[in-house]
């Protein structure tokens, strides 16, 4: 601890580690606000750093960078344009997007921050030539409904008769 009582983390997940014991320490939510005001990094400690939460344990890691090769996230991004159906990306191609995201180890979180951006890049606007697929009720069925209903008004009226 620091001289103005501001507690230093030497790393981030030492960092993590000291704001879970305040968690677990402070009960009143105005002295846990308080506290971990206090609690700092040290300067430069994990610096280009992500973190991968792991469901399995709720373990925290802090992964570089260099962990990942350059451009893997602009390689995703042009693979999730090459699945869009013009401004849609059809709910079976995310899930396989994401199955793709997690085999080039880049977390479920950030593939779908890129699917997102990509999708606003689109925005929304149809490709030139695409023909949006549109939901349109034949004649013959609508004859047939209103004969139907015809029917049933006949039928009522012939009941009180």
């Amino acid at each position: 601890m620091s001289e103005s009582g501001v507690k230093l983390a030497q790393t981030p997940a030492d960092f993590c580690r000291q704001a879970r014991r305040l968690r677990s320490v402070h009960r009143d939510p105005v002295k846990l606000h308080q506290a971990l005001g206090r609690l700092r990094l040290v300067p430069g400690a994990g610096k280009n750093c992500s973190v991968v939460r792991h469901r399995a344990t709720d373990a925290v890691e802090w992964i570089s960078p260099d962990a990942r090769p350059a451009g893997s996230a602009s390689a995703f991004a042009a693979l999730v344009a090459s699945r869009m159906d013009g401004p849609i990306l059809r709910y079976s191609a995310r899930l396989s997007l994401l199955r793709e995201a997690a085999r080039r180890k880049i977390d479920r979180f950030e593939a779908n921050l890129i699917i997102a951006a990509v999708q606003h890049r689109a925005g929304g606007v149809p490709k030139p030539g695409h023909v949006m697929p549109r939901r349109r009720v034949s004649v013959p069925v609508v004859v047939g409904i209103l004969m139907m209903i015809e029917g049933l008004a006949v039928l009522g009226a012939w009941h009180f008769l």
